[in-house]
């Protein structure tokens, strides 16, 4: 029997249906009050039944213009059909799509609307989300000094962004819808295409290409950076770097004058120390000899000239070595002869060189005797840094002061420190230590020497593999590691 032949006997399951619905079912007057909501109504917008009968359907609306458009409708058409934003119990907004019909009588007054409507918030908020997205990227885009495109698996152009288009290799309407291949020099296409077929087989991945390319602004070198979001499509971003490239040259054009003034410097450095070397191993030589009463016996006034002359000429030859060997060093030429050698000798040896220095300042110098073990080590190179750190120590030790030397074996290293109990280091004073040329005043009093010996002491070290480390209170003396 078709359905419009009896109606009654469906109305308990169209009934039923309207009770059931997940969409939101309505019945006004003609002026809009509500008569009738389903479950869906009560359930989306918090109202009750009892509530929603003493509501006009367009109070719940939020928004003016949409509930103008919507009567005009209407009026004219007798059914609308749109989206429109209302209001819940609670105040928040929801979003509904729905469907408004006028219901008239036999003469064709309207006298009743119904409504059906779907809640589509959570499609909205998704919507909204996805613009925003949109428009950050757009922004971030336009923030952007390079060159974007958009391409296909195939490396056909599909879209691009360019914030100067004189960097473009061609006019867009050149390019769009074409290859890579198609459209830029062999040595550029060939390289740029592999990277757009390797970027689509990894996606995710970044491929790097680096090319030169003449464009409208002149020849410049570009860098692609390619990375697929699908297998099927990729953004390419092209930076120019010509500016970082003629830098790049400039520095190492820089870097290799510098290296040749250095090396410059290390010559003249090295005649200069062996002209001054030769004869000052003369004047030492000669002074001992007569020191020696090699040729006949000296005054007393004679033999404190010749005893001045020998001790400032070993100094005038220290400082000369130390240049040197720093000169070495900075020129990569300096070399370690290391070989198994027994720490004590070492240590012994050193405290032999330093104790005379030592005995002139009233300084004690003591030195525990360090373990009988052997370490693979430069004797001389070492023997020179321990050296320095003790004429380091004695010449700032006051008299009757005390330098000690200790060794250990800690954790399978050796440490040598050398302490004093001097006149100590300012704490801001410390990080200059080890600077070539660099000398602290000692307490008012500039010390001799050219500040070369704890600089020499740490590149000798670090040499080795070693470090150096210092912890002085001013005051309280010294300890160098």
């Amino acid at each position: 029997m078709p359905f419009t032949e009896s109606y009654g006997e469906f109305l308990p399951f169209l009934a039923a249906a309207v009770e059931a619905s997940p969409s939101i079912i309505m019945l006004t007057d003609a002026q809009a009050q509500i008569l009738f909501v389903n479950p869906a109504f009560t359930a989306i917008t918090g109202y009750s039944r009892e509530e929603a009968l003493h509501l006009n359907a367009a109070s719940l609306g939020t928004d003016p213009s949409v509930q103008a458009s919507l009567e005009a409708t209407l009026r004219e058409r007798g059914r609308w059909t749109g989206e429109f934003r209302n209001r819940r119990k609670d105040g928040t907004v929801y979003w509904e799509h729905a469907v408004i019909t006028a219901i008239q009588n036999n003469v064709g007054e309207t006298t009743h609307y119904a409504k059906i409507a779907e809640d589509i918030t959570t499609e909205k908020v998704a919507e909204q989300r996805l613009q925003d997205s949109a428009a950050r990227s757009a922004a971030m885009l336009s923030a952007l000094p390079d060159l974007v495109f958009r391409l296909d698996a195939t490396g056909r152009y599909l879209d691009f962004h360019a914030a100067r288009e004189s960097l473009l290799y061609a006019r867009p309407q050149d390019f769009i819808g074409r290859r890579i291949d198609e459209t830029l020099p062999p040595h550029v296409a060939a390289p740029c295409m592999a990277a757009t077929r390797t970027a689509c087989d990894n996606p995710g991945a970044v491929q790097v290409v680096s090319y030169e390319l003449e464009t409208a602004e002149g020849p410049g070198h570009f860098e692609a950076r390619i990375v697929a979001y699908t297998p099927n499509e990729a953004f390419a971003i092209v930076r120019d770097v010509t500016a970082w490239k003629e830098y790049e040259s400039a520095l190492m054009l820089a870097q290799r004058n510098a290296e040749a003034a250095s090396r410059a410097k290390s010559a003249f450095i090295a005649n200069v120390s062996h002209e001054l070397r030769t004869p000052l191993n003369s004047i030492i030589g000669f002074s001992k000899l007569l020191d020696d009463n090699h040729f006949g016996p000296l005054t007393p006034r004679q033999r404190e000239f010749v005893t001045n002359v020998v001790s400032s000429g070993q100094h005038l030859l220290r400082l000369v070595n130390d240049v040197l060997d720093v000169s070495k060093i900075e020129a990569g030429r300096l070399t370690l002869a290391p070989e198994w050698t027994l720490l004590p000798s070492v240590v012994l040896s050193a405290r032999a060189v330093a104790e005379p220095l030592a005995v002139q300042a009233g300084v004690s110098l003591e030195t525990p005797t360090p373990p009988a073990i052997e370490v693979f080590l430069d004797p001389m190179r070492i023997e020179q840094a321990l050296l320095n750190l003790l004429s380091n120590a004695t010449k700032f030790t006051p008299r009757g002061g005390r330098v000690e030397v200790r060794t250990a074996l800690v954790g399978g290293l050796v440490e040598i420190s050398v302490t004093d109990n001097g006149i100590g280091i300012a704490e801001n004073d410390i990080p200059r230590l080890f600077r070539e040329f660099e000398q602290l005043d000692s307490r008012g009093t500039k010390p001799d020497g050219a500040g070369l010996g704890l600089a020499l002491t740490k590149h000798l070290i670090e040499m080795h593999g070693g470090t150096v480390r210092v912890e002085s209170a001013l005051g309280h003396g010294s300890t160098f590691t």
